[in-house]
């Protein structure tokens, strides 16, 4: 593939360029912070804690390959749980290099494609598993802010995160009612309109959205997988915190790990490197933590994760992506 078609794809920047912001973004942050607390920091964090975050990343992958497995069942692809799982972490090593948090998404959904020999179903069904997680994070927060906030800082910060989680959460409880009106909508509009490919396109992601909602065994296991994916990215980042000795209110993890979360699926670096990094020291100085505090706990974070992108790049350097011996194929009336 041409460096034209990488960068394309990749989501409109070629790779230099998200290396130079990603370590120039860092590097600006580390010209600011005094990194000899930060050594000291990282060389006395508690193993055992690390491990425990890395064990809960581990299970968040393996967690993501069953509840995507199932809801590929729904559309009539029975795919061996061992495949969906190495599609899972093979994705994390190969998405490293392409630009935002979704590197690895788009990953697993080309190599899915490939196994089950259909991108429709691939794509709809690992999109509606993220539409749903991302729902739940909204949720959380919202539900953090209105009942457990008597911790949280009385700042400015809080107070506009506070109302953009809430109206993110009502936005979502309507679209939740008027689901069909929706559809309905997007069928009228999309022929009529000068973006009629890109409201086609919406309109099936939401019909195929929709058609989940049918099936409740795969809405379960989505619900759930992803309920646990959630809490798994938010409470390790809190661990990670616990392991440098930080006191910090739990609570707030609920509301700034996921604003990060979904900054750095801005396709402007590698793995959202400098990003995350930038953000950490903005957000979390709010709780008290100084620059070196919170670049050492972002920094620490993104180790644990690499210790899974290092197990997923064992996975595909000795199995490589799965063929389709094992896949049984939909029957007529169960393709779409």
């Amino acid at each position: 593939m041409s460096e034209k078609e990488e960068t394309k794809k990749a989501g409109g920047l070629p790779k230099w360029a998200r290396f130079a912001i990603s370590f120039g973004l860092l590097g600006l942050i580390l010209m600011k912070v005094d990194i000899s607390p930060l050594v000291k920091l990282m060389s006395g964090a508690s193993i055992p804690l690390v491990a425990l975050a890395f064990l809960m990343i581990f299970v968040d992958q393996a967690v993501t390959a069953f509840a995507w497995g199932r809801m590929l069942a729904a559309g009539g692809y029975i795919i061996p749980y061992r495949d969906t799982l190495r599609v899972t972490l093979a994705s994390d090593f190969i998405g490293l290099a392409i630009p935002s948090g979704m590197g690895a998404d788009m990953v697993r959904v080309v190599g899915l494609s490939r196994y089950i020999k259909n991108s429709s179903h691939a794509l709809s069904s690992l999109f509606a598993f993220r539409v749903m997680g991302l729902g739940q994070t909204i949720t959380i927060a919202a539900i953090v802010l209105i009942f457990f906030s008597d911790g949280l800082p009385r700042d400015p910060m809080f107070v506009l995160l506070k109302t953009m989680v809430i109206s993110l959460f009502l936005l979502g409880i309507l679209g939740l009612l008027f689901m069909g009106r929706i559809e309905r909508f997007l069928e009228v509009i999309a022929p009529k309109t000068r973006l009629e490919p890109l409201m086609l396109k919406v309109r099936d992601l939401y019909t195929t959205f929709l058609f989940y909602f049918s099936h409740k065994d795969a809405l379960a296991a989505a619900f759930l997988g992803d309920l646990y994916v959630q809490f798994a990215k938010i409470l390790s980042i809190y661990v990670v915190a616990l392991a440098l000795g930080f006191d910090v209110e739990p609570n707030a993890f609920f509301i700034l790990v996921p604003v990060v979360n979904i900054l750095v699926l801005l396709p402007v670096s590698v793995a959202g490197l400098g990003v995350r990094e930038g953000m950490y020291v903005i957000l979390f100085a709010h709780l008290g933590l100084d620059a070196a505090q919170c670049l050492t706990m972002s920094l620490l974070g993104f180790g644990v994760n690499m210790l899974m992108v290092v197990a997923g790049g064992t996975v595909y350097l000795l199995f490589g992506f799965p063929n389709n011996e094992g896949l049984k194929r939909p029957g007529p009336d169960q393709s779409s």
